[in-house]
């Protein structure tokens, strides 16, 4: 293969926003066991072009995927933080070049105190606007943020909806608040 392989591509899933735990662990298996050496090699002893046998639509007959490719993805995805962290780097990559140089450049730090509060459905909702003009083009939770604390984290990125600007917002989760 010319390039590595994204994350999503290992799993065979699509990049949409909502991935549930269920759905990125069924992938996680489908994949261990289509591209499992022993099951491959199996494959190719007893269907090798054998009459009747289905000729596959998929790729996995070009693309090899190791187990420890296969478990770097699943666990990269399933942590909300790394999967952050992994679509800002590929989003930073896919603009390296463009108008001569890297234009998603650093990522900027910001507090949470930078951000307005207000409540919806009972939970605390923060949001920031955007220099492309969207009013709350940057958002966060309380149960995201609860989330990234029980993991120990004390920031979060945030992508704004209507463009490609990542903030790093850090923050302190305060008990009895």
């Amino acid at each position: 293969m010319a390039q590595t392989a994204t994350h999503y591509e290992v799993l065979d899933i699509p990049r949409s926003l909502k991935l549930s735990n269920a759905t990125l662990k069924k992938a996680y298996h489908r994949a261990l066991l289509r591209y499992h050496p022993d099951k491959a090699a199996a494959e190719h002893i007893v269907g090798g072009g054998a009459p009747g046998a289905a000729e596959s639509t998929d790729n996995s007959k070009t693309a090899k995927y190791t187990v420890d490719e296969i478990l770097l993805a699943y666990n990269t995805l399933l942590s909300p933080q790394l999967r952050k962290e992994y679509d800002l780097s590929l989003e930073a990559s896919k603009n390296v070049g463009k108008d001569g140089g890297n234009t998603a450049g650093p990522v900027d730090s910001l507090d949470l105190d930078d951000f307005e509060m207000r409540y919806e459905n009972d939970k605390m909702v923060f949001t920031r606007s955007c220099r492309c003009g969207e009013k709350e083009g940057f958002l966060i939770t309380e149960d995201e943020l609860e989330e990234l604390s029980g993991e120990g984290q004390n920031e979060a990125l945030v992508g704004c909806v209507g463009c490609s600007l990542w903030f790093r917002v850090t923050f302190e989760v305060i008990e009895g608040s």
